[in-house]
């Protein structure tokens, strides 16, 4: 019986690698369609309206990607008066 646990608890292991790997993909492709796109545009919009520009990609790792393109200064992050979060590229 502990090598069927121990199999599934494996199945599992990978499967989260699977999963991390496809969610790291997926968010690397956000980053190269928002470069792309906005750097140097001097455009401003909530994640979710990035999101919607970009159909392919799942809001989630649109979202993630401009979080980091905030953290390294491409973007800039801002919060309204109503606590939305705004990002910013600049021109």
């Amino acid at each position: 019986m502990p090598q069927t646990t121990a199999a599934a608890s494996s199945l599992t292991g990978r499967e989260a690698q699977e999963a991390q790997a496809e969610h790291d993909e997926q968010v690397r492709r956000a980053l190269a369609e928002l470069r792309q796109r906005f750097v140097g545009l001097g455009c401003t919009a909530r994640a979710v309206d990035f999101a919607s520009l970009l159909p392919t990609l799942r809001p989630e790792y649109v979202e993630e990607a401009l979080h980091r393109l905030a953290q390294e200064g491409t973007a800039d992050l801002d919060v309204l008066s109503d606590g939305a979060l705004v990002f910013h590229f600049p021109r």
